[in-house]
């Protein structure tokens, strides 16, 4: 099922996520966010690359995502529709430097002897 739109209420949300993850034999209690640590760590790698002129401030600017979020979606089809967390980096703070980084590694393997094709 695609292209569908799911509304529903901030706390119905809320405490669908935390019904997912209360569930402690997948999920473990991290004494620390590291998405600030991972988000700080993009941010200072850009800079040095924006001051050594590897990138322009255009694409630093495209590049840092300052977002934190862990994304969720409802399963509509099952009764109550419970959610699952979605495994995506969209949104995520290193999403753009992957596509970035995506686009140059593509153009160098398409004329490659050896990559792998989807």
């Amino acid at each position: 099922m695609c292209n569908v739109i799911v509304a529903m209420r901030k706390e119905d949300y809320r405490q669908k996520m935390l019904t997912l993850l209360s569930d402690e034999n997948t999920y473990e209690i991290v004494k620390k966010d590291r998405t600030n640590i991972l988000s700080r760590k993009l941010k200072d790698l850009l800079t040095d690359g924006r001051k050594k002129e590897f990138i322009s401030q255009q694409i630093y600017n495209k590049l840092y995502n300052s977002d934190q979020i862990l994304p969720g979606l409802p399963k509509i089809h099952k009764p109550g529709s419970p959610l699952r967390i979605i495994i995506s980096a969209i949104d995520s703070p290193l999403y753009s430097l992957a596509i970035f980084l995506h686009k140059i590694f593509y153009k160098i393997s398409v004329d490659s002897f050896s990559y792998i094709k989807k």
